[in-house]
């Protein structure tokens, strides 16, 4: 029953037992009392039975206006922290039961989907979960479930967003851009597993919006991601970061196939460097987002050689990988130090992050050999 109803009970119940009271005063003093005695009675029950209808609306009205508040308040909004963080060997702790990929995409979105969002506080630390966890959205298995729980968890978000009317523009602002990340990410993910083409336009979201830390590093992330594909969709090779494509690279720019877009590959290139650049700058000392973001910044370094060999030093790239290399080497050492189990029975979290170990070494190897 909503309130009106309440309200409205309430109101109908007062009445009738005054007038019912009333009429039981009216009795006991006796019918031989004069007509304007019984209209003072009259007139005082009604005087009372208004004063209790404005009593009680006086009482929903403030009770309305403090759930009000309380729905809406945005004291301690963790979407507004500029010092937030994210505690990820803890949070790879919560996947280490997880074996296969089936397992590891159950727990990930019983993480992202079953949140209370009963007011705004809830409903920004739901929002900020699902960006935490957006890391480990490229490591999930995308097949029909995954892309029918992405499109609840989003449906979910707006849905709960309608919820909450009265917040200012701005509030409601960094509610959507931050979904708009979410959206983002995913759909950057699938079409990079589904080696499509389409582009999907980080561009639409205002980054400048983002307050977090962790919101920040991901939309530079990906902002420096999708020029990077931009560019090496350019260069009509596949997997150019095997020795196989990058000899292929050479050979065609040797023969001056990529003159006519040389310029525009060069300008992609700079705006994806200087995106992973800002994204380390805020990563700081967060050690998984900073794996991410020098292996990334690794493959452009490479890509820049490629077709500007004369204006890249090679050996500075090599010793670049190198580091890189050292630092996802590093994340295995710190997170599974205490780790005694063979090969066979380490997690699925940590069988990825040998294979990103594997990846760095394998363009550190490709590239040395061109």
């Amino acid at each position: 029953m909503n309130r009106s109803k309440i309200a409205i009970a309430i109101i109908i119940i007062v009445t009738i037992l005054s007038l019912t009271v009333s009429g039981y005063i009216i009795l006991l003093l006796g019918q031989n009392d004069s007509f304007s005695d019984k209209c003072g009675i009259w007139l005082s029950v009604f005087s009372i039975v208004i004063s209790v209808i404005a009593l009680v609306y006086a009482m929903i009205t403030y009770y309305s206006i403090d759930r009000v508040q309380s729905i809406n308040s945005m004291e301690g909004n963790v979407l507004c922290n500029k010092n937030y963080s994210v505690a990820y060997p803890e949070n790879i702790q919560y996947f280490e039961d997880c074996f296969t990929d089936k397992e590891f995409q159950e727990k990930l979105f019983n993480l992202l989907l079953y949140k209370k969002s009963a007011n705004c506080k809830e409903y920004t630390e739901h929002i900020q979960c699902v960006v935490d966890n957006l890391t480990w959205v490229a490591w999930a298995k995308h097949d029909k479930i995954f892309y029918e729980k992405c499109n609840h968890l989003i449906a979910k978000l707006n849905s709960d967003k309608r919820k909450f009317r009265y917040i200012n523009s701005g509030l409601s602002t960094l509610f959507d851009e931050n979904i708009k990340l979410i959206s983002y990410v995913i759909n950057y993910q699938n079409h990079r597993i589904a080696n499509s083409d389409e582009i999907s336009r980080v561009e639409n979201i205002r980054g400048k919006s983002l307050e977090t830390p962790i919101a920040q590093i991901t939309f530079f992330n990906y902002l420096g991601l999708e020029y990077m594909k931009r560019a090496r969709d350019l260069l009509g090779v596949k997997n150019v970061y095997s020795r196989k494509g990058m000899s292929t690279v050479v050979e065609k720019n040797q023969k001056g196939n990529y003159l006519p877009i040389n310029s525009y590959y060069s300008a992609l290139l700079e705006v994806s460097e200087n995106s992973f650049m800002k994204a380390s700058q805020i990563a700081d000392d967060d050690l998984i987002w900073n794996g991410y973001i020098s292996y990334n910044l690794a493959r452009v370094k490479v890509m820049q050689y490629l077709l500007n060999n004369n204006k890249f030093n090679k050996c500075e790239i090599e010793k670049y990988i190198e580091t890189v290399l050292n630092k996802r080497e590093n994340i295995l050492h710190i997170i599974w130090a205490d780790n005694e189990q063979s090969s066979d029975e380490y997690s699925y979290l940590h069988q990825k992050f040998i294979k990103e170990v594997n990846a760095v070494r394998k363009l550190l190897n490709s590239f040395r050999k061109i």
